[in-house]
């Protein structure tokens, strides 16, 4: 835990806030850190090859870097055959109609 000052109203509140974790371990979390929804996040680690680590289990439960994904982030942007990348499953709907 880390101690900062914030000044609210002319009067210096001191706010106890706790560091950020390296590494994420939600869906929630990893949407946020890439700006998008949840859902997106989940197909882009089928779709595009997102970085994640599935921890043994039933819940299902993750572990990313935050310096993991912002490389992978940098790769993706930076190569669009990466970004266009579609899972054979996505692949063939269009096909379908």
């Amino acid at each position: 835990m880390s101690r900062r000052q914030l000044i609210r109203h002319g009067v210096v509140v001191s706010v106890v806030t706790s560091p950020m974790r390296e590494e994420l371990i939600t869906w929630k979390e990893v949407a946020n850190h890439l700006g998008v929804n949840v859902r997106t996040a989940q197909r882009w680690e089928r779709e595009r090859g997102l970085p994640v680590r599935r921890m043994p289990g039933r819940c299902g439960r993750l572990v990313i870097s935050r310096a993991a994904l912002d490389a992978w982030q940098r790769t993706a942007k930076s190569n669009p055959a990466i970004a266009r990348t579609k899972s054979p499953v996505t692949a063939g709907r269009s096909a379908l109609g």
